[in-house]
């Protein structure tokens, strides 16, 4: 899908449909009342609340990679 994007919109005929109710996916964000929040969100919710908690007043460059999906967090704060 990324290889496919263009000026960050993707084309309508790869986006997926339900095989319910044939209308356009949405991607899992929190925008209606069909929002998925199973085992995964909450751990990935705990752990986003773990590294807010870590970087709080500190000087943090976040490097995200989101085709390998990993992140990097730099704390440059003991770099002064």
């Amino acid at each position: 899908m990324i290889e496919k994007t263009e000026d960050c919109k993707i084309p309508t005929e790869i986006v997926l449909v339900c095989p319910v109710c044939g209308k356009r996916m949405e991607v899992n964000v929190r925008i209606n009342a069909n929002f998925v929040q199973d085992d995964n969100w909450y751990k990935q919710d705990k752990k986003y609340g773990e590294f807010l908690d870590y970087s709080k007043n500190k000087n943090v460059v976040l490097l995200v990679d989101l085709l390998k999906k990993y992140f990097i967090i730099l704390d440059i704060s003991k770099a002064y």
